[in-house]
């Protein structure tokens, strides 16, 4: 039960009802574990909670195609809302800019959509707190819009009132099409807060700072970590206290492990990666008691004496097969795994001859410690080949965060290529000096 004299709102970032999740094994792709199922449980925690209102930061809808499907789901969802007492308040985003108005239509009073064609507009939160609160909202326009949604002023906060900020836009996003706007911009509005839509990886949440919401719940498998709606709560001091849910049924790990003996490979490698699997499971057991699938991105790395076998163990564990029930019902699945193991070299040993098994230990050396004057000219030398690739037209696609690496990707990709080499060299009998 919840206390009185507070206000509490659900807010909901990023739903995309209409597109599937993505990266699942066949046997879980229509297990109830994309958008529609999060609805689900966002509605239960509203009404666990006792929430005053639901707000939305954008893109409930993925697109004009799922108009039919997110109809139903969304009408389902306010009708239960409203039996409960519970307002509902939404922007549009990029996605669902001409689907959001249409459903508004059809829903009538029972759902409010703030700020309809590229305006700012308010809605009173109907809550316990003694301060009122007070959602200002936003919503595109059109599918793009290259300016940023301060330059037409939002309302100012009003003496006596919590006001909190509901806008999907790219935060601190230069030029981007998709309603740049500045973080000091927002926070020179003076509103308490800012929650924000658009980007789905969820920020940590902050007492003064914009921040996105992040995915409902996991789209594909890059969208990592704790999804979930954040419950704000306003309390009779005028205090605000923000906590995310976990409520995602669906949760993505990378992982990174570092390679145990393995006597066997073929035999030993799909045991030790179960175990990885379930370590983990156990881990994120208590915080996410309600997760219905764990997907693994599982990145094998360091040494062993026969890498060549590993990589072969490695090949013939298909994704579709290295799925697994925990005790607790949920599904353990891996989307991806990518070995990165390397022989047991003895690099100084090597280095000190002048074959090209000895000349690249040297430059494996230079890299990993940062010595050298080798080092610095082959990271400039790999950044330059990336940038013209990266030019090339069948990336131009690609948005410029895949397109490009930070020094420390960059240094990681050229040591994982020369370890393949140097590896190779050695079953040639090419630098079997220094190998043990």
């Amino acid at each position: 039960m919840s206390p009185a004299s507070e206000t509490r709102i659900l807010f909901v970032g990023d739903m995309h009802l209409g597109r599937p999740a993505g990266g699942l094994p066949a046997e879980l792709a229509a297990a109830g574990l994309g958008p529609a199922a999060a609805l689900d449980r966002v509605v239960d925690a509203a009404r666990e909670h006792e929430v005053h209102a639901v707000a939305f930061a954008g893109d409930l809808v993925d697109g004009a195609n799922a108009l039919f499907e997110a109809y139903g789901l969304l009408e389902a969802m306010v009708e239960k809302l409203a039996a409960a007492g519970v307002s509902v308040v939404a922007v549009a985003g990029n996605h669902d800019t001409r689907t959001l108005p249409r459903l508004a239509d059809q829903l009538g009073e029972r759902f409010c959509l703030l700020g309809a064609g590229g305006t700012w507009s308010s809605f009173l939160i109907p809550g316990d707190a003694p301060l009122p609160v007070r959602l200002v909202g936003w919503s595109f326009p059109h599918p793009r819009y290259d300016r940023s949604p301060l330059e037409d002023p939002p309302p100012a906060p009003r003496e006596a009132e919590i006001t909190l900020g509901l806008l999907h836009a790219d935060l601190d996003g230069g030029s981007s099409p998709y309603a740049p706007v500045a973080g000091a911009d927002l926070r020179s509005v003076g509103y308490r807060l800012w929650f924000l839509g658009h980007i789905h990886r969820p920020d940590p949440l902050q007492d003064d700072a914009p921040g996105y919401l992040g995915s409902l719940s996991p789209l594909d498998p890059t969208e990592t970590g704790v999804h979930g709606p954040v419950l704000v709560t306003v309390d009779r001091q005028a205090q605000l206290r923000a906590e995310r849910l976990p409520l995602a049924p669906l949760r993505w790990e990378h992982t990174d492990l570092a390679c145990p003996p393995l006597p066997s490979p073929r035999d030993d490698l799909g045991p030790a990666l179960l175990k990885a699997m379930l370590d983990r499971h156990r881990e994120l057991e208590s915080s996410c008691p309600d997760l219905v699938a764990l997907g693994f991105r599982l990145t094998l790395g360091g040494r062993h004496p026969d890498p060549r076998a590993v990589h072969e163990a490695a090949a013939a564990l298909k994704p579709e097969d290295m799925i697994t029930r925990a005790p607790t019902g949920a599904a353990l699945f891996v989307n991806k795994l990518t070995i990165q193991v390397h022989g047991a070299h003895d690099l100084a040993a090597m280095a000190r001859h002048t074959d090209p098994a000895g000349l690249l230990a040297r430059r494996i050396l230079e890299l990993e410690q940062g010595s050298g004057a080798g080092a610095p000219s082959l990271l400039t030398e790999a950044g330059s080949l990336l940038a013209e690739v990266s030019d090339r037209p069948d990336f131009q696609q690609l948005p410029p965060a895949r397109k490009t690496l930070g020094p420390r990707e960059l240094q990681d990709l050229i040591l994982q290529q020369a370890y393949r080499i140097l590896d190779a060299l050695v079953e040639q009998g090419g630098g079997a000096h220094g190998t043990r």
